[in-house]
């Protein structure tokens, strides 16, 4: 049973929402860049892309990511400490697994901490996501 909504599922009406949210938080972004730019560690980088999330619970191998609910999402403003993305799911859990389209032939995945969540426009969800460790999978 599917938890999560995969971007290649979204409703009709999710498709033509998703363009609108992306411009809202492009605005708020440019106008807290002013504000928070010189307190952030890394330079953020626009980014847009498909992002694939993992669910694994209790994983002890690498390998096991693949084995729990996996989705992709829309990733959005990457740093070398994070990314941004944007789903219409709620995610309760905080630890997640993604694959960043670092290298075209290598899956490159990382453990990652949600932390921070805001809903847009009552029908997305934005995610604060913070790249824990780089996993060899």
């Amino acid at each position: 049973m599917k938890t999560f909504t995969d971007f290649y599922e979204y409703s009709q009406e999710q498709q033509q929402l998703l363009p609108k949210v992306v411009n809202l938080l492009s605005q708020i972004e440019e106008r807290a860049k002013h504000i928070y730019g010189k307190q952030r560690a890394h330079p953020r980088i626009d980014f847009r892309g498909l992002i694939v999330i993992s669910f694994s619970i209790d994983f002890t191998e690498p390998i096991e990511i693949y084995s729990g609910e996996m989705i992709t999402v829309l990733g959005r403003s990457v740093s070398q400490s994070g990314i941004s993305l944007i789903c219409p799911d709620h995610i309760a859990q905080e630890e997640l697994f993604l694959k960043l389209p670092l290298s075209q032939s290598i899956d490159t995945w990382f453990s990652s901490k949600i932390v921070r969540k805001r809903r847009i426009l009552d029908a997305f969800w934005e995610y604060g996501i913070q790249f824990q460790a780089r996993l060899d999978v």
